[in-house]
């Protein structure tokens, strides 16, 4: 027993026999140190920050198993690699102040799948957007620049409007046979040449 106080290095087997230190300002243990709120290392002190309701990591932080946020929110994360995000069973919103970007460098496609069958894809075609559907990922629409091009049948339960002298082109020709409005008449071209006119008074 000791009543006073100890000046020097306490020597004793893994100090067994002290089971009360009072209030330590700051201590090293190995290469870790303890410092008020802050856990560190001897080359970063303050690696691990410590409050009320709070954990910061000023730093990298890795994880080799599976990290569980039990439901909560991740917030202000900046950039994250992972290789896949698999959630609960119930929905994933994505929801930016600004704009939603997906990059893919490689390939540059982008997948959509249901319980792991692809349905659809959206890839790049020369720099321009092409859509493909279905397991086989058949092309179904092609963009490029202002022009769409569409495989296969069009389907439309509405209207499709044209402005006046747009033109609507028939065949496999290329540009040569078309419809188109005048606004005032209706012209029929084959060869680039008007077959038939159609107006409000004749035919």
């Amino acid at each position: 027993t000791v009543n006073g106080s100890i000046t020097g290095t306490l020597l004793t087997s893994a100090q067994t026999s002290i089971t009360s230190l009072g209030t330590l300002t700051s201590l090293t243990v190995d290469n870790i140190i303890l410092n008020g709120t802050t856990i560190g290392h001897t080359d970063d002190t303050d690696l691990i920050s410590i409050a009320s309701g709070a954990l910061t990591v000023n730093g990298n932080l890795t994880v080799t198993g599976t990290l569980d946020a039990s439901d909560t929110n991740i917030t202000n994360v900046g950039s994250i690699a992972l290789d896949t995000i698999t959630n609960d069973g119930s929905d994933i919103t994505l929801d930016s102040s600004g704009d939603i970007i997906l990059d893919a460098d490689s390939g540059g496609d982008i997948h959509l799948k249901d319980g792991g069958t692809t349905f659809g894809q959206f890839d790049n075609s020369g720099g321009n957007l092409r859509i493909k559907n279905g397991s086989g990922l058949d092309t179904v629409v092609k963009f490029s620049g202002e022009n769409t091009e569409l495989e296969g049948d069009l389907d439309v339960g509405g209207d499709i409007k044209l402005g006046d002298n747009e033109k609507l082109y028939l065949g496999a020709s290329g540009d040569n046979d078309y419809i188109v409005s005048t606004g005032d008449s209706l012209g029929f071209y084959t060869n680039n040449t008007q077959r038939y006119e159609v107006t409000d008074s004749y035919l």
